[in-house]
């Protein structure tokens, strides 16, 4: 298992997983993370912002150490996404079943 999140501790949305798109987007700031599985998620940039995606260590063999995974660096002009709002409106799991930490409020 990876603790995948953002460096800054930014939150982000879980809209879809292995199973499809979710009921609703599920607001979190780290997900936990199978080899093999995956999460698509929805994250606000700034113009110009560069944030690393990273992984935490935890508590099992696997997830020992921190590491960088992806350096990301948003354009210098962003156009807000169309249709954002209405994401993961079809299937949905509780917060357990994903691996996400609770909902952040």
């Amino acid at each position: 298992m990876y603790g995948i999140g953002f460096d800054d501790n930014r939150t982000f949305h879980v809209v879809a997983s292995d199973g499809g798109l979710l009921d609703r987007p599920a607001a979190t700031r780290r997900c936990r993370i199978s080899p093999g599985e995956r999460f698509e998620i929805v994250v606000e940039f700034a113009p110009g912002e560069t944030v690393l995606l990273t992984s935490r260590a935890g508590d099992s063999d696997i997830e020992s150490g921190d590491y960088n995974l992806l350096k990301l660096v948003a354009a210098r002009k962003l156009t807000p996404s169309r249709g954002a709002g209405d994401a993961g409106q079809r299937r949905g799991e509780d917060d357990e079943e994903r691996g996400c930490d609770r909902a952040v409020a």
